[in-house]
């Protein structure tokens, strides 16, 4: 079915005449042409007709049956964004299948739209509306393959701030928030980046400053954290605990694919069972840096 016969398909169906549809906004020959297939509409004009034909702003946006999302409706979607109309943008986006080739950009665009929603429902004191519209934001970009930590963060404080006002359980809400911030490991890179340049620099003491400076390890940051901690006891030739340390760090390294470092890891442990003369692990983590080499 092309355009034209979806628009003349969708006015016939509720009894309409050309002139009930148009209004002032188009003609009435405009509007045979259009659904001739003799003229192309306008993005402007098919939210219009969509409109006035009671149905989803995005509904004519497609080339099948009517509800795939297509460029010219992801446009559509986009541009309201642009000017700040969240509203259309949502209106447009959920008339739309989302499961065709443009659902993780739609997916986006609806996260974005309704933050945008829910921090003006929350200005308004419409903290109950803000705080739903916040949790569906979270799950569209979660949907997404473009989903943010940062704005899952974001999303999660106005949350926290809406359970303050409505009397929920704010500790937990804020626990949520927390932990999204903390899982972003922002604070823990910088602090394990400058450790390790302090233990490169032989200054141990603020090696472990920063280290202690550290609130919360996420599961991402912890192998590096303890290669660290390992790295400090073997500049202190403490060799039995820097080992210990060390093959802590690499079984969590497994477990969470943070392996960047193991070539590194395995010539540290060697050093140390040289050092304890345990020549048989010494042997075996000098073959597992080979054969990372390889």
């Amino acid at each position: 079915m092309t355009l034209g016969e979806k628009i003349k398909s969708a006015r016939i169906e509720r009894h309409m005449t050309q002139k009930d549809v148009v209004g002032d906004y188009i003609t009435r020959n405009m509007l045979s042409k259009i659904e001739n297939g003799s003229a192309t509409p306008s993005v402007k004009t098919l939210e219009y007709l969509a409109d006035a034909l009671g149905l989803p702003a995005g509904y004519f946006m497609s080339e099948g049956s009517g509800d795939e999302l297509t460029p010219s409706g992801l446009a559509s979607a986009r541009q309201h964004f642009r000017d700040g109309e969240f509203d259309g943008c949502i209106q447009v986006l959920e008339g739309m299948d989302l499961d065709g080739g443009f659902r993780d950009e739609a997916l986006l665009l609806l996260a974005r739209a309704k933050i945008g929603l829910s921090k003006k429902a929350m200005t308004d004191g419409r903290y109950e509306e803000a705080r739903r519209l916040a949790q569906e934001a979270i799950e569209h970009n979660d949907g997404s393959v473009y989903a943010s930590a940062a704005f899952r963060t974001e999303a999660l404080l106005l949350i926290a701030r809406c359970t303050m006002e409505l009397g929920g359980d704010f500790l937990k809400a804020m626990d949520d928030y927390q932990a999204a911030y903390q899982d972003q490991g922002l604070g823990e890179f910088y602090r394990l980046t400058m450790a390790e340049y302090y233990i490169g620099q032989g200054d141990l003491d603020r090696a472990k400053k920063e280290m202690d400076n550290i609130v919360r390890l996420s599961e991402a940051t912890k192998p590096a954290y303890l290669m660290l901690q390992g790295q400090m006891e073997l500049k202190d030739n403490q060799f039995e605990q820097a080992a210990h340390q060390l093959e802590k760090a690499e079984q969590l390294a497994r477990t969470t694919g943070s392996s960047y470092f193991m070539s590194s890891l395995y010539a540290m442990l060697e050093q140390c069972y040289r050092e304890m003369e345990d020549f048989k692990k010494a042997y075996h983590y000098a073959s597992m840096q080979l054969q990372i080499k390889e």
